[in-house]
């Protein structure tokens, strides 16, 4: 079941992020996706405190890693 995310929170982590996903630093507008960063299915939960914005294609290459592994395997992956 998929959690609704209040519109005051999406807002305050867009505004947090300076509208960009936390990966690849690209400009979200109206097109992102609510992240977890712990996975729901490795345990996550739908607080605040674990959800970040991301573009989507980031958000589909992340698939159930941890936020912590997911940067480390851009890193390794693209250097970045």
């Amino acid at each position: 079941m998929k959690a609704t995310i209040a519109p005051t929170d999406i807002a305050r982590m867009m505004h947090a992020q300076n509208g960009q996903c936390v990966y690849c630093a690209k400009k979200l507008g109206t097109e992102y996706a609510i992240d977890h960063k712990v996975p729901r299915s490795r345990g996550g939960d739908d607080a605040s405190e674990n959800l970040h914005l991301t573009c989507r294609w980031c958000n589909g290459e992340k698939y159930n890693r941890t936020h912590e592994e997911h940067v480390l395997w851009r890193a390794a992956t693209y250097g970045a």
